[in-house]
């Protein structure tokens, strides 16, 4: 790795000093750089392979990983590069470029009464392209899918620093591979995302929420099967406890909301109050529309900035199987999120030697299980891998790797297996 002030004088042959900073202590490289033109992107990507430059492609900085060291060279963000939505509403269309907040792209698209599907939480700081860098989602999911399922198109910067698109802005379009599924979660390791066309919905005349609480969580996970076997508007659901239940207490919390048409959507609440009411739940309320707003934003946020977070992902049918292993093992200041209808578990729990145990137990169980964990936030000593189940494909990825970033300019080492 080169000295600040070694990269720092390459740097200048394509940006100014304003254009150049130190790293901000979060991320793994020294410097930081903020283009204003893509052709300074394509640029830097050049210089980089030419120099032996590893690049850090930055979106908002919400979804870091602390590495709590600096081992790459610079990061680069897209924030400053002037940025026009080219919008199509007759077409549910949308091209966004990847230094745009989610915020603002929902913003102008709500004038058009249209949305993109994915509620990932920070929309406020978010951008696009990170957000389809690490594949971030929320409850919405239930209805809508992930970014695989909206992404059309992308554009982006490649090892040789040249813009190559892949797909097209076409809801049904099957001419060759399908390269924007390689990139969503790719976590910037394969090239720097420019833009990225979304098929677009449009936004609900109304929305209703209802809350259940559960006394333990296998219990709320099963009334998931249940409801999928009934004609409802569902747009998302989360089981929650801990930091993430605005109800607080010790319940779990179901939380589902309902999203259509006023006409359509009034007579399915009785019906979904029935089918809660013959189910253990101990209660069951509606929302008001400012409390539903409050309720999903608390659900919806991220882990807190401490202790052991992590994400799991766990075939639906050993949800119940993978309660049973842990739920006698919970204790106060352990908190859950769960997406009963994708089997993905976020677990926050505390900083200390019982976490540690816990954890241990969780990784075997999540092992027997055939599942995979991902540790989004590590204490500085822990000795836990950020992914300690390895994928049987990563023989391949690190093939996909090799063929598109052969010199390894982009992101080495801070994926899946150290790629």
């Amino acid at each position: 790795m080169k000295s600040p002030e070694t990269i720092g004088n390459k740097l200048k042959s394509i940006f100014s000093t304003k254009e150049i900073s130190l790293s901000e202590e979060a991320l793994p490289t020294q410097l930081t750089v903020y283009p204003s033109t893509i052709g300074q992107v394509c640029e830097l990507v050049k210089l980089a392979r030419k120099n032996q430059i590893t690049l850090f492609p930055l979106g908002g900085g919400t979804h870091l990983f602390s590495y709590g060291k600096k081992f790459l060279d610079v990061s680069v963000s897209l924030k400053r590069i002037p940025s026009d939505l080219d919008h199509s509403p007759a077409d549910l269309v949308a091209t966004v470029p990847a230094g745009m907040t989610f915020s603002s792209v929902q913003e102008q698209l709500s004038k058009n009464g249209q949305m993109i599907s994915l509620d990932p939480p920070h929309t406020n700081s978010s951008t696009i392209g990170g957000i389809i860098a690490t594949n971030s989602f929320g409850p919405r999911r239930y209805r809508y899918g992930t970014a695989r399922d909206c992404v059309l198109e992308t554009t982006l910067i490649n090892s040789k620093g040249l813009a190559v698109k892949s797909g097209a802005k076409t809801v049904k379009n099957v001419s060759g591979y399908d390269l924007n599924k390689l990139y969503i979660g790719s976590l910037g390791t394969l090239g720097i995302l420019k833009d990225i066309t979304f098929k677009l919905f449009p936004i609900p005349e109304k929305r209703v929420t209802l809350a259940a609480d559960f006394k333990n969580p296998d219990k709320a996970v099963k009334l998931t099967a249940d409801l999928r076997k009934i004609p409802l508007d569902i747009e998302s659901t989360c089981i929650t406890n801990g930091v993430w239940n605005p109800s607080g207490g010790t319940n779990w919390t179901y939380f589902i909301s309902l999203a259509g048409g006023e006409k359509a959507i009034t007579p399915q609440i009785d019906r979904l109050f029935s089918i809660i009411k013959t189910s253990p739940a101990l209660n069951c309320t509606t929302l008001s529309s400012a409390e539903s707003n409050r309720f999903w934003k608390v659900v919806n946020q991220t882990y807190p900035k401490d202790g052991n977070n992590a994400k799991i992902t766990v075939i639906k049918k050993y949800l119940k199987s993978f309660f049973n292993s842990i739920f006698p093992h919970l204790t106060q200041g352990y908190s859950l999120k769960i997406f009963p209808d994708s089997g993905i578990v976020y677990i926050h729990c505390p900083e200390d030697d019982d976490a540690s145990e816990f954890i241990k137990n969780v990784i075997g169980t999540i092992r027997t299980l055939g599942g995979y964990l991902e540790f989004e936030l590590l204490p500085r000593e822990s000795t836990f891998e950020r992914w300690p189940i390895l994928p049987s494909s990563l023989p391949w990825m690190k093939k996909i790797k090799m063929a598109l970033d052969p010199e390894g300019i982009f992101a080495p080492g801070t994926f899946v297996g150290g790629i």
